[in-house]
């Protein structure tokens, strides 16, 4: 390598380590923790665009297509969100994001994004480790996409009717949205065994304690046992309805009634 080309190259370098490592700015309000998050995301979005034909014929536009990227990216994350929830307005779709979200550069050192007409409570949730951790293994360039963040994300979930491939935003958005309805689906497979082993339990301590109780008042347990668990002994039941029957009607019938006293004409 010579010296220009070794010139050249170290100002290409600069100019990938400026862009990377820029400064975020949002007109929402972001804890540190998501402000570092996305900034993580602005250095992944800056690798990824290096391999792409345009930066490499010319790196000058090696902040022009990192944006880009990250706006793909930051449409995705908040797509995802929506599409996971089913309240969720309908006006709520790709072209939404796309025409809500704005990133400009200032001078490579600070990039300010805006989340024009778009709900923070929406932004919050997007900016959140996970999601953009599975962005990163979905969009990886050297990845397997879609089938890589399967893999990663879930041994046992159904997705014989997850539709795969076209536009890798909503690819991505529909991926969440399976998953996310296979994690509720498992919270309250969960919370019902759970709630089961609990009534389990309970009834267990119950039946301990009314089984000491028998055999301090000296009968036999298995009564209550049978009571609780055995047949209905329907040919007893009819003897003990009759036997009942009978007491009542030896009883003498009794009548009383108040007599009427005739007013005195005066």
């Amino acid at each position: 390598m010579d010296k220009k080309e070794k010139i050249i190259k170290d100002e290409i370098q600069k100019i990938i380590n400026k862009v990377s490592e820029r400064e975020i700015k949002t007109n929402v309000f972001l804890s540190s923790r998501q402000l570092d998050i996305l900034s993580q995301l602005n250095e992944f979005s800056t690798e990824k665009i290096l391999s792409d034909i345009e930066v490499e014929k010319d790196p000058r536009k090696i902040a022009y297509k990192t944006n880009h990227e990250l706006k793909i990216a930051l449409t995705a994350l908040c797509l995802s969100v929506v599409l996971s929830n089913h309240r969720s307005k309908n006006k709520y779709n790709k072209e939404f994001f796309e025409d809500n979200i704005f990133i400009e550069s200032e001078n490579n050192e600070t990039v300010y994004i805006r989340f024009e007409n778009i709900e923070e409570k929406i932004v919050d949730e997007a900016i959140n480790a996970e999601l953009i951790f599975d962005w990163m293994v979905y969009r990886d360039n050297e990845g397997r996409g879609i089938y890589a963040l399967i893999n990663e994300k879930t041994c046992s979930m159904e997705l014989d009717d997850y539709n795969a491939g076209g536009c890798p935003v909503y690819e991505f958005a529909r991926f969440q949205r399976k998953y996310h309805e296979y994690k509720k689906h498992k919270e309250i497979k969960n919370k019902e065994s759970a709630q089961e082993a609990f009534r389990n339990a309970v009834a267990q301590q119950v039946a301990s304690q009314i089984t000491t109780q028998q055999l301090l008042n000296g009968k036999d347990p298995m009564e209550f046992v049978n009571m609780l668990f055995g047949k209905p002994d329907f040919d007893n039941s009819i003897k003990e309805i009759t036997k009942s029957l009978a007491k009542n009607k030896s009883k003498p019938l009794q009548i009383s009634y108040d007599k009427k006293k005739k007013k005195r004409k005066k």
